[in-house]
């Protein structure tokens, strides 16, 4: 297996790279795994954020309301996102009380399979989820697609230069032209993202 090319970033605000987790992340899991082993074992979520902060959650394009009946598999694509406004929110709410309008859109389970490999799909985030749960993914790391990342540190230069205070890849500094200018496009990145530490001094 090819090996992740490691990056750390210290950067103010971390808040800069929410937009990762909306565009999506890589994330792991084994098969057969529901999406709450997913939330509460991978990431290590308390029951209860799931229950009252993710209100909306979306498998493959479909609206799941039963996060412990529903399977993950290889190359799925798990959003998570806060209460939307209005009636759009109030249809796509897990188990909420409009949750019958959308049975044409709604997730219908396929046939699990046995937990006995590592599978890979993506992660998208989204407003207060981002949020919330952002500090604790960057600071263990997150991995994203090398094109994806170039294109989204290139895409703002400026605003990154500004933004990230230090930066290192495979553990050695360089500084944040040098950073932009690597060959990420072909990698996968795994991404430590932290804030400058208390008092205001970059450790070195």
């Amino acid at each position: 297996m090819k090996q992740d090319t490691v990056a750390h970033i210290v950067a103010d605000p971390i808040s800069f790279f929410h937009q990762l987790l909306a565009q999506g992340i890589i994330a792991s899991t084994i098969s057969g795994a529901s999406i709450h082993h997913f939330l509460t074992i991978d990431i290590g979520i308390v029951p209860e954020y799931i229950d009252h902060r993710i209100q909306t959650i979306f498998l493959d394009g479909k609206a799941v309301d039963d996060v412990t009946n529903t399977f993950l598999k290889q190359g799925s694509i798990l959003a998570l996102s806060a209460a939307m406004p209005g009636l759009v929110g109030a249809t796509f709410r897990k188990s909420g009380f409009y949750s019958s309008f959308r049975k044409n859109i709604s997730y219908e389970q396929q046939s699990t399979v046995s937990h006995k490999q590592a599978i890979d799909f993506t992660l998208k985030l989204f407003n207060t989820i981002a949020k919330e749960l952002g500090p604790r993914l960057f600071k263990t790391g997150i991995r994203v697609s090398g094109s994806l990342f170039q294109d989204f540190i290139l895409h703002q230069k400026d605003r990154f230069i500004t933004v990230c205070k230090k930066q290192a890849i495979f553990g050695k500094d360089i500084d944040a032209e040098e950073f932009l200018s690597h060959g990420w496009k072909d990698k996968t990145i795994h991404l430590v993202i932290y804030p400058p530490p208390t008092g205001g001094n970059i450790p070195t």
